[in-house]
C-alpha cells in the first residue's frame, strides 16, 4: 500500500487525556501523548480543538501542524510535502509556501475530529472543483513545471548485525534515496542491488545455513502496525538480505583464518543537481573485504524530470558528433596524464592505459565531467580520475538545451553567422 496524505492534522502534545482511554484508540500510531485533531484545513483542526476542550491555542501547550496519512501516521509539513509531491497530490503550487503543503488533490477530503470524551469520525462532502478556464489551465501547467525539481534525502537501511566486541567488527552502511520522484528512487534502489552484486559474491558457499550469517534479518524502522505494508525501504532491505548473509559469512571466514582485518561496505546516494537541465544523483560506494586495499566507485545518473527518464551521454549530443566528443575527450585525457605527472611520453603511457570514452558523466558548472573507475585509465594510485571538457569546446557537440544559457547565446549567434 502506498502512503498518501488524506487530511490536515494538528498534534497537541500536552493536552491531558483520561487514563482509561487507550491513547492509540484516539491518536495516529506515532503520537504517544496528547491529542491529534484532523480536518480539511489546519484552521478547522484548531477550531475543533477549541470547541471540544475549551482551551485557546495559547493555553494548549506544545503543538505541531502536519498531516494524517492513510497508514494512520502523523507527518510534519515537510514530510507531508515530499509524500504529496511523490504521489502527485499537489494541484496548486501557489498554496505551497517554502516547504509547506497546503492543498491536496482529492475528490474527497476526510475530516476526522478526535474528541477527548468520545471518538467519532465524520467524512466531509467532496469540495466541488470550479471548471478551469483556459487561462487557469495555463497557470496550472506552469505551476506543474515548477514542481520539476528533485527534492529529497537519504534514509538508512536497518539491519540486525550479530553482536561483536573489539576493533575488527564488520561495518555495513547502506542508504537509499527517498525523494519526490518515485521513478528515480526505484531506479537508484536497483542500482544499489547491482553494485552489491559486483562487490559481494553470493555463491552457495556464502549463502549457506551458517547460524550467525543466516540469522541476520532486516530490522525495519517502520512502525509494527504497518509491518505488512511492503514499503520501498522494506522491499530494498529484503533484496539486500542475501548480500548481508554473504558479507557476514566472509567476515567469519577471515576471522577463522586469524585475520584481524575489519571488513566494511558503504553505499550512499546523493542529489548532486536538483533541476534543469538534468537532475543528477551520484551513487558512492566504498568497500574493504580483505586484501591489500579497499575499493570505491562513483556513478552518476542523470534524469529528465519532464519525460521521467534516464538520459545517456549519447542523448546529449547533436547528430553525428560522437567522434568529435571522443576527440576532445582524448585531448583532455592526454593533458591529464601530463598534469598528473604520470608520464612524460603520453603515447608510451597509452600502451599500458589506453583511453576510452566514459559513459559515466554529469554536467558540471565548468563543463562536461567524465568520471572513470579504478584501473580504467590509470593505476590504483590515481583513484577515481575524472576529465573535464569545457563548454567552450562543446558548442557544436552538445545540444543547446544542455549548454549554460550564456553558451547557448554564443552558439545561436555563431549559427546565425554561418
Amino acid at each position: 500500500m502506498t502512503e498518501k496524505i488524506i487530511c490536515a492534522s494538528v498534534w497537541y502534545k500536552e493536552i491531558p487525556v483520561k487514563k482509561e482511554i487507550p491513547i492509540y484508540s484516539t491518536n495516529p500510531i506515532n503520537c504517544p501523548t496528547g491529542l491529534v485533531f484532523s480536518g480539511h484545513r489546519h484552521g478547522h483542526c484548531i477550531y475543533t480543538k477549541c470547541a471540544v476542550t475549551g482551551l485557546r491555542d495559547c493555553e494548549s501547550g506544545e503543538s505541531e501542524q502536519g498531516f494524517l496519512t492513510n497508514l494512520n501516521r502523523f507527518v510534519t509539513r515537510e514530510e507531508g510535502l515530499i509524500i504529496a509531491l511523490r504521489e502527485n497530490q499537489v494541484i496548486n503550487l501557489s498554496e505551497v509556501r517554502g516547504n509547506r503543503l497546503f492543498m491536496l488533490k482529492s475528490k474527497t477530503i476526510l475530516t476526522i475530529s478526535v474528541l477527548a470524551a468520545a471518538i467519532s469520525l465524520t467524512a466531509c462532502q467532496p469540495k466541488d472543483k470550479e471548471p478551469q478556464t483556459p487561462a487557469t489551465q495555463t497557470t496550472a501547467a506552469s505551476e506543474v513545471d515548477a514542481t520539476l525539481k528533485l527534492v529529497g534525502d537519504t534514509e538508512k537501511l536497518q539491519f540486525e548485525l550479530p553482536e561483536c566486541d573489539g576493533n575488527a567488527c564488520p561495518e555495513l552502511n547502506i542508504d537509499r534515496l527517498q525523494s519526490n520522484q518515485a521513478f528515480i528512487d526505484e531506479f537508484i534502489d536497483q542500482q544499489i542491488v547491482k553494485d552489491l552484486s559486483q562487490i559481494i559474491d553470493i555463491s552457495p558457499m556464502h549463502s549457506s545455513s551458517d547460524s550467525t550469517a543466516s540469522s541476520a534479518v532486516a530490522a525495519s524502522s517502520e512502525p509494527a502496525v504497518v509491518g505488512q505494508v511492503l514499503t520501498p525501504k522494506l522491499k530494498l532491505e529484503k533484496q539486500v538480505q542475501p548480500y548481508l548473509a554473504a558479507f557476514l559469512g566472509l567476515d567469519q571466514e577471515l576471522k577463522a583464518l586469524s585475520s584481524n582485518h575489519q571488513i566494511s561496505l558503504m553505499i550512499k546516494p546523493k542529489i548532486l543537481n536538483a533541476k534543469d537541465p538534468l537532475a543528477t544523483v551520484v551513487l558512492n560506494t566504498s568497500s574493504y573485504l580483505g586484501g591489500a586495499h579497499g575499493s570505491s566507485s562513483q556513478h552518476y545518473y542523470n534524469f529528465d524530470l519532464k519525460q521521467q527518464k534516464l538520459v545517456s551521454l549519447d542523448d546529449l549530443l547533436l547528430p553525428n558528433q560522437k567522434a568529435a566528443l571522443n576527440r576532445v575527450a582524448h585531448e583532455a585525457f592526454r593533458a591529464w596524464v601530463v598534469d598528473s605527472k604520470l608520464a612524460t611520453n603520453v603515447d608510451e603511457y597509452e600502451q599500458a592505459w589506453k583511453f576510452s570514452l566514459s559513459n559515466n558523466y554529469y554536467l558540471g558548472t565548468e563543463g562536461l565531467i567524465l568520471q572513470y573507475g579504478e584501473y580504467e585509465i590509470g593505476p590504483y594510485v590515481v583513484g577515481l580520475p575524472r576529465l573535464t571538457i569545457g563548454y567552450d569546446q562543446l558548442q557544436k557537440i552538445l545540444k543547446p538545451e544542455y549548454l549554460p544559457k550564456a553558451k547557448q547565446s554564443v552558439q545561436a549567434a555563431s549559427e546565425a553567422k554561418s
